[in-house]
């Protein structure tokens, strides 16, 4: 379900079609946009930077370009800050009916380098009903009639968050007895490599001693005929 969204840049209202968006924000410039958006909207926004901003922030600071979301009433209801060039995608149900802004901005630390330079952003927003909990089961015994049939709750995001969280956790079990297993597997590998090599050692030994025992059992019996020999 969507509005009608505008574009705001400090005194300047333009209307935009629906899709993304692209602008460019410089030095103190804020770019809003408005849409009339009921209670309960699952609001989508991706936004995109086309510049590599990670070198100009400080790490640890909340620096980078900035996204803020105000219900009708003007207040602050969520903030977010991209920090590199990248895809990013946010996400937030909104509690409130009527006409919400979206701001975009950079921070201050972006322009310290270069005050006149330019970011190039792409803005998408989309916003979808997401029905209530009650509102489905009212209406899951009569899916003829259902207009939530195809929608996507809170609840079924929440259960979504859990089995993706237990998968997770499935894997990095996976991944812990995988390097359990390597590690068992290296050992074996040194124990083996280092039987061999005593086998090899012990097996020379014992030629040695054959052979020595064979030189010296051929010895004795040189000796003994040339003794017959003599007398």
């Amino acid at each position: 379900m969507r509005g009608v969204l505008t574009l705001l840049s400090l005194t300047l209202f333009t209307l935009v079609q629906s899709g993304p968006i692209s602008f460019t924000l410089g030095n103190n410039q804020m770019k809003c946009f408005k849409d009339d958006l009921a209670e309960g909207t699952i609001l989508d926004l991706f936004v995109e930077v086309f510049a590599n901003i990670a070198p100009l922030i400080t790490p640890g600071s909340k620096s980078g370009i900035k996204i803020t979301i105000f219900d009708p009433n003007g207040i602050q209801i969520e903030k977010y800050t991209l920090q590199q060039e990248t895809h990013k995608g946010y996400q937030k149900i909104l509690k409130t009916q009527g006409l919400h802004r979206i701001c975009v901005r950079a921070s201050k630390a972006l322009f310290i380098r270069d005050p006149n330079m330019k970011y190039e952003v792409s803005l998408q927003i989309e916003a979808n009903y997401a029905p209530t909990t009650k509102e489905v089961e009212e209406l899951k015994n009569n899916p003829g009639l259902n207009p939530f049939s195809n929608y996507v709750t809170k609840d079924h995001i929440d259960k979504v968050d859990i089995e993706i969280d237990t998968l997770q956790k499935k894997a990095l079990t996976i991944l812990q007895d995988q390097r359990r297993q390597f590690e068992r597997q290296t050992e074996h590998q040194k124990e083996y490599e280092k039987f061999s090599s005593n086998f090899v050692l012990f097996v020379s030994i014992q030629i040695l001693i054959i052979i020595g025992t064979v030189v010296w059992q051929i010895l004795s019996l040189r000796k003994f005929f040339v003794q017959k020999n003599i007398f």
